[in-house]
């Protein structure tokens, strides 16, 4: 699963990297360069002087979904199966996860539950996918507790933010049997709307006495 080339462009270049110019271009579309972010929570104000409307979580996105570039990345990996992208996609978690210093030594990794559907769709699960990269590449310590109890009936866009959280708390539950981390634990998703499967995964690991420092996801539709 690599490329020796682009994977957007196919410029020659580095294996699994982007080249200069697409870098930039993916640069363009990160939250830090147009909008401010919480001091608590990471999530992305519109100015300094707005109430933060998630303190209750951190939750650390890197990416604007409105913009196309690196949507277009997740867009051809997550739904149109290119696979090869994995080891890119785990490249752009372990960049984020290094600049806000939560190191292999000090946090474990988790991840959001595919849905049924999506997984059997693609045929593999995109984002366990990432842990292992993460892990072979990295030295991350993973961990990979939840799965998917049941797929959700509705769109959470059309449930209000207390039934978001029901349904996705419905969604999600920690395996029978699994070993428990000796770090605190790192949920990352691909992307992330409403928040409210990010909250529902954190919940139900602290309910279990698992330590929980946030998530972070690459692109939040805002």
């Amino acid at each position: 699963m690599f490329f020796d080339y682009c994977p957007v462009c196919r410029l020659p270049g580095l294996p699994n990297k982007l080249c200069p110019t697409c870098s930039r271009q993916a640069a363009t579309e990160r939250f830090d360069t147009f909008m401010v972010r919480c001091p608590s929570c990471f999530h992305p104000l519109v100015s300094e002087f707005y109430v933060c409307p998630e303190c209750s979580m951190k939750i650390y996105s890197v990416y604007d979904y409105s913009a196309s570039f690196v949507r277009r990345i997740v867009v051809r990996w997550k739904l149109e199966g290119e696979r090869k992208l994995s080891n890119l996609v785990s490249d752009m978690f372990y960049d984020t996860l290094t600049e806000l210093g939560l190191t292999p030594d000090k946090y474990c990794l988790t991840k959001v539950p595919s849905s049924r559907k999506g997984k059997r769709n693609r045929g593999w699960d995109h984002m366990s996918d990432v842990l292992l990269f993460l892990k072979c590449k990295y030295n991350y310590n993973i961990s990979d507790i939840l799965i998917t109890n049941k797929d959700s009936p509705v769109q959470q866009k059309k449930l209000n933010r207390s039934q978001r959280f029901e349904v996705a708390r419905s969604r999600f539950k920690l395996k029978n049997k699994y070993s428990k981390p000796a770090l605190p634990l790192v949920i990352l998703d691909d992307i992330t709307t409403t928040g409210a499967s990010l909250h529902a995964c954190k919940s139900i690991l602290e309910e279990n006495n698992l330590e929980v420092w946030g998530a972070v996801t690459l692109l939040q539709e805002l």
